[in-house]
């Protein structure tokens, strides 16, 4: 997400079905965020080791939003065209909202 395309922390559709819709929110405008679509996934089920109260299925942490669980040890995260971009795997929050 460019920060110039997030004007008033803007957000973008990441998935719809049924009575549910996820989002993604540009919270941090100082930079561009790319993140990978595996720990949007996390962020929102908590991933592997997730107790019932880490993740946004639970609906009961942040109200129902929560910032984006980074593995900073990625390796996209060094590759020469990210840093060339100059992204950060930051400034993100997923949300899951009534459709």
């Amino acid at each position: 997400m460019k920060a110039a395309d997030a004007a008033d922390c803007a957000e973008w559709l990441l998935y719809s079905h049924g009575t549910a819709a996820a989002y993604a929110k540009k919270v941090d405008l100082t930079f561009d965020s790319s993140v990978l679509f595996e720990e949007i996934a996390n962020t929102i089920d908590g991933g592997k080791t997730a107790t019932t109260t880490q993740n946004l299925l639970s609906c009961d942490y942040a109200g129902g939003s929560l910032g984006v669980s980074v593995n900073a040890t990625a390796k996209a995260y060094t590759s020469k065209s990210y840093i060339a971009n100059g992204y950060k795997p930051a400034g993100l929050q997923i949300k899951i909202v009534a459709a």
